[in-house]
């Protein structure tokens, strides 16, 4: 790890625990991946990937909300 820089990882057991918690169907691996993969992509860098976010792309992805 380089001293100079920090990392914050999510992963897809953070999406299932999240959907679970907001009542969705369990994500399949597909979906939990398209969570983190538009969370990435599309997140506010002055916000950052936060639950919330997260939330966001959970209700869109396995809610076909988009």
């Amino acid at each position: 790890m380089n001293p100079n820089e920090i990392t914050i990882t999510w992963c897809i057991d953070d999406v299932v625990m999240l959907a679970e918690q907001k009542g969705c169907a369990v994500p399949t691996l597909e979906q939990a991946r398209e969570v983190l993969s538009l969370a990435k992509q599309y997140h506010d860098a002055s916000v950052g990937i936060s639950w919330d976010v997260l939330e966001v792309y959970v209700e869109e992805v396995i809610q076909n909300k988009y």
